[in-house]
């Protein structure tokens, strides 16, 4: 027992102290680094090449490599990586963001980040986030970032957009929230005058009020799939004067609603697109509008629910499949203990 606490205690600083060198994967691009696989945790030593000022990590495409696992993205990592301007780093796993000053583009899309930290530094560089698809309940972090030109966030869990947390983002363009499907209200007083381009598609908005709200940048919006029960367009394009395409279809707001929308955004040669097209009543047409409408939302709800039945069974057979080796393995080894018993 003494023998192996001496073997611990004299071999494991020498291991810890070790680090781990990726090299990168051979690429036309020389400023980029392109890396399948990496393992990192707080604490670990890592190391990669020097001179690259991109980074690309992403899911392994080939069978002999894991999928990488990075648990929190720190100030640590970041200097091993030698101070990129521009990450990629695309299911890995990652849980926490601690976002660098110095990062120009970040895309950390399709992980698990619920908490991301700008809270210690100032001064922020960074002009891309792409944080969408994953695991964000709040957006409070965004105020710091005073350069973003374009904001990734759809596909989260966020239920509210605190006041004043987009009044910071002066250069703010393009800004992406769709399919957080617990946000009830924008605060559009706090939508900076540079945005060209909204994507609030398929959240909770239960109204859209533009009274007294200047967007002269806006050329694109996009409000479909929400719960509005009305929506004046004479005020969006007194808010939007420079509006060019506008996707507004609600099922609530109805077909005479629907109507009179998209009359005038054609009067005012805004372009829209209904994915209804096969609901337009004519003389040719058996089924009115609304009965269209409501047969195509019964279909899209039946194909997610047979989605939602052929992932079940699937996970439920990979657990009956798991079981079974269990046990298999338990009866292999009560078999060969009971061999070694007699």
């Amino acid at each position: 027992m003494l023998c192996w606490q001496i073997y611990i205690w004299f071999f494991l600083p020498i291991a810890t102290t070790v680090a781990v060198h990726y090299e990168c994967l051979p690429y036309p691009v020389r400023s980029v680094c392109k890396i399948e696989h990496i393992s990192y945790h707080p604490g670990d030593q890592i190391s990669f090449p020097a001179g690259y000022q991109q980074y690309h990590i992403r899911l392994p495409k080939s069978m002999r490599k894991t999928s990488s696992r990075v648990t929190h993205f720190d100030h640590q990592l970041y200097e091993a990586m030698h101070r990129p301007t521009s990450i990629e780093m695309i299911r890995v796993g990652l849980k926490e963001l601690s976002l660098p000053t110095k990062l120009l583009l970040g895309d950390f899309s399709n992980n698990e980040i619920d908490s991301v930290n700008t809270t210690n530094e100032d001064n922020f560089h960074i002009t891309y986030l792409d944080l969408s698809s994953n695991k964000l309940r709040n957006m409070n972090f965004v105020s710091a970032l005073v350069n973003l030109e374009i904001l990734h966030l759809g596909f989260n869990l966020i239920k509210v957009i605190p006041n004043s947390v987009l009044s910071t983002l002066t250069k703010l363009k393009y800004f992406y929230l769709q399919h957080n499907y617990f946000i009830s209200s924008i605060p559009w007083n706090d939508i900076p005058r540079s945005t060209i381009h909204l994507d609030f598609n398929t959240n909770n908005l239960t109204e859209v009020v533009l009274t007294n709200i200047s967007l002269p940048s806006l050329e694109y919006l996009n409000i479909r799939h929400n719960t509005l029960l009305k929506f004046n367009v004479t005020e969006l394009l007194r808010a939007a004067p420079n509006l060019k395409e506008a996707y507004l279809l609600n099922s609530d707001l109805g077909e005479i609603q629907m109507r009179k929308i998209y009359a005038e955004l054609t009067a005012n040669n805004v372009t829209f697109k209904s994915p209804f097209k096969e609901c337009e009543y004519d003389e040719e047409s058996d089924m009115p509008y609304e009965a269209c409408m409501t047969s195509y939302q019964k279909d899209s709800s039946s194909k997610i629910s047979l989605q939602t039945v052929l992932l079940y069974l699937v996970l439920v057979g990979n657990v009956v499949v798991f079981m079974c080796i269990v046990l298999l393995v338990f009866k292999l080894i009560n078999r060969n203990l009971i061999r070694y018993l007699q």
